[in-house]
């Protein structure tokens, strides 16, 4: 695991943390040197110390308590051991953090005033690396005011110009991960016998934080679900566009100390509505940071979608129900959506539309909402899978038409668990559950069920939510010829759903005819040999068949229409 990198203005508490390690041998010290081990282990106390504002930038407004460091088990520190004369004693000492405790494979005995170097993050290749130049360092340079510097400011000085050259001008700094890679923190401790070595890491280069304004929301006051919209950034800092994206609208770079920060770009949080800012603006100042400082960016917006919400006092978020119709994003972020205020998502990332709200996929964690794929998870038509007996609960022995059937399928809201079930039972069956397993175009976040098969009832959740259209026992039939006027109307709006997120209603198989007809399976059983689908009829006629569900054969070969459909994935979060 790595290291969480964060900051406030307060010192970290400090961790207390041993040494009860395997034995350092006489290879792990330098051959000759005069320094003799005493019978005490090595003890060490490890702290960070954060990064400290410049107070430059636009005003600082958003430091908390909850911004600290803190380090993961798994996380790894270099240290290096000096006798008072100088002699390595140890080179780049792996430890390793595991619950609390800084631990290594060797022992490490105290040395009477010994001098010791620490950094984070570990690299193996500092290995004889940082102490192989100290005599050419040491012969070459003079201290301050002609001052020989010590052996600690030049293995600092080594391992600070490592980093430099092979880590901060090379990685790109996009996640947590490559973050920590280049925020190097030093310390430098000089043993006393009998106490702890207190290693206080400091930060050795600098860093720049972008604020940028985020539609951050909770559905309600009280425990309500949180989640933020989606923001389309193109913007350079120091001529470089990767950045750590730490929170909602928070993104850091480390940079070199002494480094001036120029900031350009735009957000966008409407499709083709950039918003333009920089750091050369009349009202910035902005001037070269020292070594451990940071600097703030806070770009200011008045948000229209953000108008008449109230914010809740515990979170700062703004208060918005999630509603159907919202646009649903591979990183879990939600476009809401609003004919008046939020009207153009963006295309790129969108993977579907929600269309109903508090159910999800009951039974799991997923259960704040369920999103429509904006593409089917296949371009054809596909069968369903094999015939057989319905699954216990999964089907009703009832008329078609009858408000008993109508009623067993409004309530049937377990696509998710079906679908499991149905998937390990065909096999490697060329069929609808298979094609939406290997549904890799629109990538999901973690943070939901993954793509699945809905259910009749979920269906029938996309046409009231999405559609607008109040299905009753009288018309939710395909064979029902009433209210053709506004079941048109709804499979209309839902189409229009589906392709202002970028996606496609329409699927290729058939001739033109078939195409008005566009069927999607369900995992609820009719009987034996057939399953539930649901038909969307783009040319409804006062004679004609209806927009509604009708029963389809679960087998059939896919080359014929009346037998075939298909699989439209679904996924609850």
């Amino acid at each position: 695991m790595i290291m969480k990198n964060y900051f406030m203005k307060s010192f970290m508490m400090l961790m207390a943390v041993s040494a009860t390690l395997a034995s350092c041998t006489q290879e792990d010290v330098l051959q000759n040197t005069p320094a003799q081990p005493s019978d005490n282990e090595l003890k060490l106390s490890v702290s960070t110390q954060d990064f400290v504002s410049d107070a430059q930038g636009r005003a600082i407004t958003n430091n908390d308590e909850t911004r600290t460091s803190k380090f993961e088990n798994g996380d790894q520190m270099g240290l290096y051991i000096f006798s008072e004369d100088g002699e390595v004693l140890c080179d780049n000492l792996l430890y390793t953090y595991n619950e609390d405790k800084w631990t290594t494979d060797k022992t490490i005995y105290q040395y009477k005033n010994a001098q010791y170097v620490a950094y984070f993050p570990y690299r193996k290749d500092l290995s004889e690396v940082a102490v192989a130049e100290n005599n050419a360092e040491n012969d070459a340079e003079g201290g301050a005011e002609g001052s020989t510097p010590s052996i600690t400011e030049i293995v600092t000085k080594n391992i600070t110009d490592y980093f430099t050259t092979n880590i901060l001008n090379t990685v790109s700094q996009t996640d947590a991960e490559t973050y920590e890679q280049a925020d190097l923190m030093v310390a430098i401790a000089t043993q006393v016998t009998g106490e702890d070595v207190n290693l206080a890491l400091k930060h050795q280069f600098s860093m720049i934080e972008l604020n940028i304004p985020c539609r951050k929301y909770i559905t309600s006051a009280t425990d309500g679900f949180q989640y933020a919209a989606p923001v389309k950034m193109d913007v350079k800092i120091n001529e470089k566009t990767d950045l750590y994206r730490v929170a909602d609208g928070v993104y850091r770079m480390i940079v070199a100390p002494k480094t001036t920060p120029v900031i350009e770009g735009s957000v966008e949080y409407d499709e083709r509505m950039p918003i333009y800012f920089s750091s050369k603006s009349e009202d910035v100042t902005m001037n070269a940071l020292a070594a451990g400082t940071f600097t703030q960016f806070n770009v200011t917006y008045d948000d229209p979608a953000l108008k008449d919400l109230a914010k809740d006092e515990a979170t700062g978020r703004y208060i918005r129900p999630l509603q159907p119709g919202d646009y649903y994003y591979s990183d879990g972020t939600i476009y809401p959506y609003d004919e008046n205020k939020a009207k153009q998502p963006f295309k790129e990332g969108c993977i579907g539309v929600i269309f109903e709200v508090g159910t999800g996929a009951p039974g799991t964690d997923w259960t704040h909402g369920s999103v429509l794929a904006l593409n089917n998870a296949h371009s054809d038509w596909s069968k369903w899978g094999n015939s057989g007996a319905p699954k216990e609960g999964n089907s009703v022995a009832a008329n078609q038409g009858s408000v008993e059937l109508y009623t067993f399928l409004s309530g049937k809201m377990d696509g998710y668990t079906l679908t499991g079930t149905f998937t390990a039972e065909v096999g490697r069956l060329d069929c609808a559950f298979n094609k939406i397993k290997e549904f890799t175009s629109a990538t999901t976040p973690k943070e939901c069920s993954g793509w699945y098969m809905p259910s009749a009832g979920q269906l029938m959740a996309v046409w009231k939510g999405l559609g607008g259209y109040e299905v009753t026992a009288d018309n939710y039939m395909n064979n029902m010829a009433t209210d053709h006027a506004n079941k048109l109307a709804s499979v209309e709006k839902i189409q229009k759903a589906i392709e202002i997120g970028g996606g496609t209603f329409i699927g290729n198989s058939g001739t033109e005819s078939d195409k008005m007809v566009q069927r999607w399976w369900s995992t609820t059983e009719w009987d034996n040999n057939n399953t539930w689908t649901m038909e969307w009829n783009l040319s409804e006629t006062a004679s004609g068949w209806s927009t509604g569900f009708s029963s389809r054969n679960k087998a059939n070969s896919w080359n014929d229409r009346s037998t075939q459909a298909y699989a439209r994935p679904i996924l609850s979060f």
